[in-house]
């Protein structure tokens, strides 16, 4: 079992736009945002991704429709803000 990069903190902040109309909800909401998070920190292609995602076609096909959306977007910019102050160390 891979590390869950989304916690429920986390997740409590995004899934508001999983359960509007602003993305289209999928079987798995978080799952599917842990997969998205896998292939752009592992820069791996979506034919890698891990089976415990699910299908890999079916996440890449929803992140192709999903992206399109300024929902999409706006999550993965505040995810982006959220690892990086995690990657800040404090030496003092």
């Amino acid at each position: 079992m891979l590390k869950p990069v989304i916690t429920d903190s986390i997740w409590k902040k995004f899934e508001p736009f999983f359960s509007s109309t602003k993305l289209k909800r999928g079987k798995d909401d978080r799952m599917f945002l842990e997969a998205v998070c896998w292939v752009m920190r592992t820069g791996s292609p979506w034919s890698s991704l891990p089976r415990e995602f699910g299908p890999w076609k079916t996440a890449y096909n929803r992140y192709v429709r999903s992206i399109k959306s300024d929902h999409l977007k706006q999550i993965l910019s505040d995810l982006k803000k959220i690892e990086s102050s995690k990657s800040v160390h404090n030496y003092n």
